[in-house]
């Protein structure tokens, strides 16, 4: 990966297959290590990004890696290198996150977010506001947005610092 871009320059399939599973795995597993840590969050994160690839009728590794710029464009990367990125998928997952995702991705383990499609971590959304809040969305703002879009609030037991919207 590109430290400076935040962009991993090598392909999902190449990632994939030296971690030894399929790509849908290895992209599921990426976006749980780079957007969670905890395994009761990464599993919520895990089926929120299974539960919006199935909605928008997008495969995982497309939902996670598309974006408006062609240099970010299917490529794993921070959320905020690329406009309209999904969520953010550049750490390299562990083997744990990766039985984790192979689990969500099979259906073995139960969705604990009642079909959520999206999350936000109200508190460091908040850090990110007071940085710069033309960039930015407050938390209540994020809140307001999705309720107004008919979405559900959704709490997942023993993930305290992330919303879930279903």
């Amino acid at each position: 990966m590109s430290l400076i871009s935040g962009i991993v320059d090598t392909s999902p399939e190449q990632l994939a297959k030296a971690d030894g599973v399929p790509v849908e795995v290895e992209s599921l597993a990426r976006a749980m290590q780079s957007e969670e840590s905890t395994e009761k969050a990464r599993v919520a994160i895990g089926w929120a990004i299974k539960n919006m690839a199935h909605k928008q009728g997008l495969s995982i590794t497309k939902l996670v890696t598309k974006a408006k710029d062609p240099k970010v464009n299917g490529k794993y990367s921070r959320q905020d290198v690329g406009p309209s990125k999904y969520c953010a998928s550049f750490v390299s997952p562990s083997s744990d996150t990766l039985r984790l995702a192979a689990a969500i991705f099979s259906g073995a383990t139960p969705d604990p977010t009642g079909g959520a499609t999206q999350w936000d971590a109200p508190k460091a959304q908040a850090q990110l506001h007071a940085r710069n809040p033309a960039k930015y969305k407050s938390p209540e703002d994020i809140a307001t947005t999705r309720a107004a879009a008919g979405r559900t609030l959704v709490i997942v037991d023993g993930v305290p610092n992330t919303r879930f919207w279903a």
